[in-house]
């Protein structure tokens, strides 16, 4: 009976044995069936990210060439003030200029009108003396 129970032992081992392989085999797939997710969700990222990358790098590029055109812009446009501030620099010499010489000139014109105002006013003087010794 010895080798009996010994035998019906060892059978017993054998199907544990074999429900722990088979356990362990399912669980094997299991695993391999969690790697394959993995990496296809794995690679499902890293196309997501290209694509997030590419559409990062072309607003960046884009934000880029806007900022190029706007900088450009403020140069011209700092270019356009310089010219127009120097223009309504000249311009306002000018009309100062202008100012003093026709200030300078209402000077003189009435300057001219009181010594003619004074000519006038002696030779009035004048006549009327004569007219006073003819009288």
């Amino acid at each position: 009976t010895g080798t009996w129970e010994s035998s019906m032992e060892q059978s017993e081992q054998v199907k544990n044995f074999y429900r722990i392989y088979k356990k362990l085999e399912h669980e094997k797939e299991d695993i391999e069936e969690e790697i394959e997710l993995t990496n296809k969700n794995f690679e499902v990222l890293k196309v997501r990210e290209l694509e997030l990358f590419n559409k990062t790098n072309a607003r960046k590029n884009f934000i880029t060439k806007k900022n190029t055109a706007i900088f450009n812009e403020m140069v011209k446009l700092e270019a356009t003030e310089k010219e127009i501030v120097g223009k309504y620099k000249l311009s306002f010499e000018a009309i100062s200029k202008a100012a003093t010489k026709i200030n300078t000139d209402i000077s003189l014109s009435e300057s001219t009108l009181q010594k003619h105002k004074e000519k006038y006013e002696r030779d009035r003087l004048a006549r009327e003396a004569r007219k006073r010794r003819e009288s």
